[in-house]
């Protein structure tokens, strides 16, 4: 890119009582190599020292705000004075790699639709170095347009259209901006990033994520101090956000989800007075209530423009798909089941094979795939199933992840149809029938997706296809159930954690069934209920917030009733119980009124 030719692009870095950290920001904008900058420095209001501090620097723009005007207030007032036809919204808290401003100029070139550009961001603190792209790090966000909340993605290698991308460091095109207007000062701050966005789509331009633009971020430097005002904001503005952008029925199911946590919020409050978040609800709720003039002018102005938002939410089909298979001992069935990854109609762009040191000839069947261009093999010591998925969660870097268990196969189409389905129904698990090979040959049908059932009973198989993020999100498998169910876990976590599944009625995949596992004697069933009893601990929230211990107490009422309302029925079937299933209940109700007994001594 030529000196001459390249537009000026104005930076405009905004801080409060963030003196240090700006320093540093300010340091690596001069180390970029892009050839036309502009700084201009927002002060908001500032108390410790940072006004003194910019008035002495010679090349910069400094605009010094008596106030605090939010992070939307402080951008508006930098724009009101940018000379440049791109400008950048950096956070004080933040590092711009030296090639930033060049990889976005990139994506402007290559997309003539594209209004603004964001990039990967690295975590930056004292175990997480600058310039490291080792780092952890987030990339861009999904919208969901039912409930209005964005999920920050921890994956991402490729160039993309998004819902939504981190105000943390955006470079946006002036002219664009010029049509849809800037940043709405409603919200203050968190959102107005999204609604700018939003805006801009309707007006048939888009946001786009290039991996290659790297920062390095201090996550929540700037609004650190108070543990109430991030949770207050978020459920605030997630309301004006929703009403203002969303399309109808998005708009009608969402009013129908935030009226329902609303009400949650209040009886939370009632049994916990110290129940943060259910406060803050609370709190941006009266704020909603007395503010439905403001919000409901910024519908009316939206809708005015035309188009449609929520038709172009998820534009980007993402097909990047790593397959895990994890092996222990399966010589004769691990070769099978890489072949039938490798023969998927969508061949998946990784292939990871753990190894769990095996003791068998597996190693040496793996190792005959070392030099396909697809496949990394990880060997190992034997640490078990969940140790040797985790791993493979931790390496996969692709939108998309599936297991494979060394015994198991996937029919040549299941890529395909699962990431058909995705797309459809734009959901974070899509999971299929199964066909039953081996020692037993059926079908197992699973059923439509119902938390209800889901907490119930687990007829999600192992081998689905899972959005990688929040796999990384929740931590994947947990340890605590290395004896089993460790799957039924993980979809429990991952629901709960707010991923949407979807069931695809097909056999896609193939379970083998080994002769161990059609015989199923008292220990095997004693252990599995003691691993419910484990799962339904981990979850006694999420659990009692879908009504699963009020459903047993409702069932165990309206037996009750009918033994009263039909007392010569009950007998009946009471007569009919057979002899030692009565004595255990006589037993179990001797010991329970023994017990209550002892307590009320």
């Amino acid at each position: 890119m030529k000196k001459q030719t390249s537009p000026l692009v104005s930076i405009v870095v905004l801080n409060w009582n963030g003196l240090e950290d700006t320093k540093k920001c300010i340091e690596s904008i001069k180390q970029l190599r892009y050839p036309r900058v502009e700084t201009i420095i927002v002060d908001n209001g500032s108390v410790d020292g940072s006004k003194e501090y910019f008035r002495t620097l010679k090349d910069v723009v400094f605009l010094d705000l008596p106030e605090n005007t939010g992070f939307t207030g402080g951008h508006i007032a930098g724009r009101n004075v940018a000379k440049g036809e791109y400008i950048a919204l950096v956070n004080n808290d933040l590092l711009l790699d030296k090639n930033w401003i060049n990889e976005c100029m990139e994506t402007f070139m290559r997309h003539k639709d594209a209004a603004i550009v964001g990039g990967k961001a690295f975590k930056w603190n004292d175990t997480n170095p600058s310039g490291n792209t080792a780092n952890d790090f987030y990339t861009y966000q999904e919208l969901d347009p039912e409930t209005g909340e964005t999920r920050t993605l921890l994956v991402g290698e490729e160039e993309c259209t998004v819902d939504s991308i981190s105000g943390a460091a955006l470079l946006a095109k002036q002219s664009c901006l010029d049509s849809v207007g800037y940043l709405d000062d409603i919200f203050f701050t968190y959102y107005e990033e999204t609604d700018l966005i939003a805006r801009l789509m309707r007006a048939g331009f888009r946001a786009y994520f290039n991996p290659d633009a790297h920062t390095w971020h201090k996550i929540g430097a700037s609004s650190s101090g108070n543990s109430s005002y991030y949770p207050y904001m978020m459920h605030r503005n997630r309301y004006v956000f929703a009403v203002k952008n969303l399309d109808e029925p998005y708009l009608r199911r969402f009013l129908k989800n935030y009226r329902n946590e609303v009400r949650t919020a209040y009886l939370r409050r009632l049994k916990n007075r110290h129940d943060l978040d259910a406060a803050c609800r609370i709190k941006a709720y009266k704020w909603i209530r007395t503010h439905q003039d403001v919000i409901q002018q910024g519908r009316k102005s939206v809708q005015k423009m035309g188009g449609s938002y929520t038709d172009k939410l998820r534009a980007a089909e993402h097909n990047d798909v790593t397959v895990v298979i994890t092996c222990y001992n399966y010589e004769a069935y691990v070769g099978k089941a890489i072949d039938s990854v490798l023969n998927q109609t969508v061949v998946p762009k990784k292939i990871i094979i753990v190894n769990d040191g095996s003791t068998d000839g597996s190693k040496k069947i793996i190792d005959s795939y070392r030099d396909h261009p697809l496949i990394e093999i990880i060997h190992q010591t034997n640490q078990g199933v969940i140790a040797a998925k985790n791993l493979g969660i931790e390496r996969s870097k692709t939108y998309w992840t599936i297991f494979l268990d060394a015994d198991d196969l996937i029919l040549p189409t299941f890529i395909q149809e699962t990431l058909k389905m995705s797309h459809n129904g734009a959901k974070d698990i899509v999971y299929t029938d199964m066909r039953l090979f081996g020692a037993i040959n059926d079908i197992f049908k699973a059923r439509a997706y119902s938390v209800h059932t889901l907490l119930k009973t687990n007829y999600i198989n192992n081998t689905t296809l899972i959005k990688t993020s929040i796999l990384k999100q929740v931590g994947g498998y947990k340890p605590a159930m290395s004896h089993g169910l460790e799957d039924w876990e993980l979809y429990i976590t991952l629901v709960e954690a707010g991923a949407k599944p979807q069931y695809l009625p097909l056999p896609l995949m193939k379970y083998r069934q080994h002769d161990s596992d059609i015989s199923r004697n008292s220990q095997v069933i004693e252990k599995e209920q003691k691993l419910v009893k484990q799962i339904r601990n981990l979850h006694r929230g999420f659990y009692r917030k879908h009504g699963y211990y009020r459903t047993i107490l409702w069932h165990g009422f309206k037996l009750v009733a009918y033994s009263v309302r039909y007392p010569g029925t009950f007998i009946v079937i009471v007569k009919a119980v057979p002899s030692g299933i009565k004595k255990a209940l006589a037993h179990i109700y001797g010991q329970g009124l023994a017990y209550v007994q002892k307590k009320t001594q």
